[in-house]
């Protein structure tokens, strides 16, 4: 599973934004494997995701 982020600051460490992505890749693998009465259920890893973040401190 790869993950990326990128994030700038200003000079005065006030300001700041990052892009970032989960699972760029899109690989599925399972977390869990359940075995019950009716069969075998499976849980899946979640898929990409890509996201904005912004911050200011005060």
């Amino acid at each position: 599973m790869l993950a990326l982020r990128a994030q700038w600051t200003d000079a005065e460490d006030r300001f700041s934004l990052a892009l970032y992505g989960d699972n760029v890749t899109n690989n599925r693998y399972r977390t869990q494997v359940q075995y019950n009465n009716f069969g075998i259920g499976n849980v899946w890893s979640a898929p990409t995701s890509w996201g904005v973040q912004a911050g200011i401190k005060f």
